[in-house]
């Protein structure tokens, strides 16, 4: 269903082809190999970014979206390669632990003064400028 499904956004819209691959694979990651085959068939000169698109919206399956891609438009094999491997291989952008740091609050602005304590003055005849037309 969503081959079919994938196959019919694509014919419609082909500059849409990754953004598609992107969404269904993040939805369901076990179909993101054979959403982008379907998508890269009908869009061969795209493969590389189609497979992108896959190999980031779903990363535990990458090498398999890799292989299926490349096996389905082999005369784009070393673009595919070239584009989606390194999405695979990036390091994590957290460790998951705290470098430390001390949160602390104060009473003074950025710039080193101080907020004002009191509130601000009550304006006696305050005049409303939105939603009116100039006066002149």
């Amino acid at each position: 269903m969503a081959v079919t499904a994938v196959r019919a956004a694509v014919q419609k819209h082909r500059a849409a082809a990754p953004i598609v691959i992107s969404a269904v694979s993040k939805a369901a990651p076990d179909l993101a190999s054979a959403v982008a085959v379907a998508a890269s068939e009908l869009i061969k000169e795209e493969a590389p970014m189609i497979a992108r698109a896959a190999v980031i919206s779903a990363p535990t399956h990458s090498s398999e979206v890799i292989a299926a891609v490349t096996q389905a438009v082999p005369s784009q094999a070393s673009s595919i390669a070239s584009v989606a491997t390194p999405v695979v291989t990036r390091p994590a952008a957290s460790s998951g632990t705290s470098s430390g740091g001390t949160v602390t609050t104060s009473g003074k602005t950025i710039s080193g003064s101080n907020f004002p304590l009191n509130a601000p003055p009550k304006i006696a005849n305050p005049v409303v400028i939105y939603n009116s037309p100039p006066s002149s």
